[in-house]
């Protein structure tokens, strides 16, 4: 069986295309088990497009990319500035409690993939 890689942020489907491969098992038993490790603090879904949510295994607050050609999510190399939610939470009077940024874009692969197309 192929490694899932979560690099990409993985979906529901591709986890369980991927375990299909090899294991008999369905759907939905992927999204109970998504809905275990996430409510255990093991994951965390990612919703960029809201019609795909997508899984990441870094617990650790960041940043994702989600490319505009692909559909792929990917982390960010920024900083998490946790002053942001301070400053949210002074400017708002609301209890901020952290912070994500998607940016949308177009990922390195794409841009290579459509640079070589046009040579």
């Amino acid at each position: 069986m192929e490694a899932i890689h979560w690099g990409n942020h993985p979906s529901a489907r591709d986890i369980f295309d991927t375990i299909a491969e090899t294991e008999r098992i369905s759907l939905g038993t992927v999204y109970r088990n998504l809905t275990i490790l996430e409510q255990e603090g093991e994951i965390l879904q990612v919703t960029s497009d809201p019609a795909l949510v997508r899984y990441d295994r870094r617990l650790a607050p960041h940043h994702h990319l989600h490319c505009k050609v692909c559909g792929g999510v990917y982390d960010m190399p920024l900083p998490y500035d946790a002053g942001f939610d301070l400053e949210a939470s002074e400017k708002s009077g609301y209890q901020i409690e952290g912070h994500s940024i998607t940016f949308r874009g177009i990922c390195r692969e794409c841009m290579e993939k459509s640079h070589k197309n046009r040579l």
